[in-house]
């Protein structure tokens, strides 16, 4: 039997801010946070089983323009307190979660002449690694997607989503590259806003 969870509070603010000198496309992630990993070494009968237990804080997300300007794409303030995870029984994962969500969108600002949009991701991940090699992970963090068209410059339209979410998974790795994994949605506490703005 097998029970990987998380459990606390969460206080993020997120958001992305976007000057572009023309029509662009970006992506990133960045390790922002991370502990030192943990190794245990426990015995099934005469057989070790060496486990790595991994925690870390990961920021992904992307940004877009259609044509130069500056956009602030706006974001969220987000808090929470959760229990999130998932236990195995011997035959089969099943999940545990249990959240209570705040979340305040930021409205976006821009002058921007066409389109513009990107989101960013927090996420707080732990990871269990037997023979450092395969296991089970869970992630969980605020999000923020914002879309902006401002085919009326004095009224540019914004599409907003914002959310809290976890993600749990498992996933077999050689050599540092991931080589087979599973991924299931265990929640997605989400706000969605449509606006205009300046």
């Amino acid at each position: 039997n097998l029970h990987l969870g998380l459990h606390g509070g969460i206080v993020a603010k997120a958001g992305v801010a976007l000057t572009a000198g023309r029509a662009l496309s970006k992506s990133f992630s960045q390790t922002l946070w991370s502990a030192p990993p943990v190794v245990l070494t426990q015995f099934i009968g005469p057989v070790p089983l060496v486990e790595t237990i991994s925690v870390e804080l990961v920021a992904v997300g992307e940004a877009h323009a259609g044509a130069s300007g500056k956009v602030v794409l706006g974001g969220l303030d987000a808090t929470a307190q959760l229990t999130a995870g998932a236990k195995y029984d011997g035959s089969k994962w099943t999940p545990v979660t249990g959240s209570s969500v705040n979340l305040t969108p930021e409205s976006p600002s821009l002058n921007v002449a066409l389109t513009a949009g990107g989101s960013v991701k927090l996420q707080a991940r732990v990871a269990v690694r037997f023979y450092d090699l395969a296991g089970p992970y869970l992630a969980v963090g605020p999000y923020a997607h914002v879309d902006v068209t401002s085919a009326n410059l004095a009224t540019p339209t914004a599409q907003a989503r914002i959310g809290l979410d976890g993600d749990f998974g498992g996933d077999v790795s050689v050599l540092g590259h991931r080589i087979a994994g599973f991924d299931v949605q265990l929640f997605d506490r989400a706000n969605l806003k449509s606006a205009n703005t300046r």
